[in-house]
């Protein structure tokens, strides 16, 4: 069984790297064979059906971890999850939508609005993908950390603009 971990699809739409999952989702989710979940690494703020969310379920997504084959981050958050940690040897792909020594400058933690990045865990995470993937419109750092990374070019659109 693979596990799809993402941090938020369908109608939880915060940024780019959301419309990407929903798109992956319809485009490419029907065509896996193998059996799969879907796991959602935070709290539900309009759930999906069929997703399973970390928040506040610590018990079953321990088990579905265990039990999974390979782990397959659509988008991983930014800080870490000490279950899905236990379980990072099992990452077979990380998709990258954006690398946090490039959002740090200098520093080790950075406050982008409500996200905390950790460049740590996902140094972790990328240490133990079989598969790095690059969303991005060009050669970023990532490739100087990391030799062995598939480019898929950025396409995300925002066709309106908010203004607060």
């Amino acid at each position: 069984m693979i596990v799809f971990i993402t941090t938020g699809y369908g109608k939880n739409i915060v940024g780019g790297s959301d419309i990407w999952c929903n798109n992956f989702m319809e485009n490419i989710l029907p065509l896996v064979t193998e059996d799969y979940k879907i796991v959602v690494d935070g709290r539900p703020l309009l759930p999906e059906e069929g997703a399973i969310y970390t928040f506040g379920n610590d018990e079953e997504i321990d088990k579905i971890l265990d039990e999974c084959d390979k782990i397959v981050f659509l988008h991983h958050s930014y800080k870490p999850n000490p279950i899905i940690k236990k379980y990072l040897h099992k990452t077979h792909t990380t998709f990258v939508h954006a690398f946090i020594p490039d959002m740090l400058g200098l520093n080790s933690e950075y406050e982008n609005l409500m996200t905390k990045v950790d460049w740590e865990w996902q140094k972790e995470i990328l240490d133990n993908s079989d598969n790095i993937v690059w969303i991005g419109y060009e050669d970023d750092t990532i490739h100087k950390s990391y030799l062995h990374v598939i480019n898929i070019i950025n396409y995300y659109q925002w066709k309106q603009r908010n203004t607060y």
